[in-house]
């Protein structure tokens, strides 16, 4: 019960500090584990998806926060989270982008992205 409470609290406050900070927010599209990487055991304990910390690093280190984006998203999840982006990093490398989940989810947010916020 204590840590739901304090989960709770940290989410108001972080939510609170979000709204006061003037930082951009860019989205980084979060990537599946390949099978190859997949079948390392001790790694699949952390889940299904990864997010490079190289990215991470590199959008903090030009000043702004990072907004993690789910590939397995909904539609609709996806563009309420585009609309409060600043930027977006699409991450490329060992992914495909035909006919899987991420691949929709990179055409959507391209998509979102010629229309504008809008």
């Amino acid at each position: 019960m204590l840590r739901v409470v304090a989960l709770a609290l940290v989410a108001a406050a972080s939510s609170a500090a979000a709204d006061a900070n003037p930082r951009p927010v860019v989205g980084i599209l979060v990537q599946p584990l390949q099978p190859d990487v997949a079948s390392d055991q001790p790694l699949l304990r952390y889940g299904s998806m990864y997010l490079p910390a190289s990215y991470v690093k590199l959008v903090e280190a030009a000043g702004a926060r990072v907004a993690p984006v789910f590939y397995n998203s909904t539609a609709a999840q996806l563009k309420a989270l585009f609309a409060r982006l600043s930027g977006l990093v699409l991450p490329g490398g060992h992914v495909s982008i035909l006919d899987t989940s991420y691949a929709d989810a990179v055409y959507s947010l391209l998509d979102l992205a010629a229309v504008g916020r809008h």
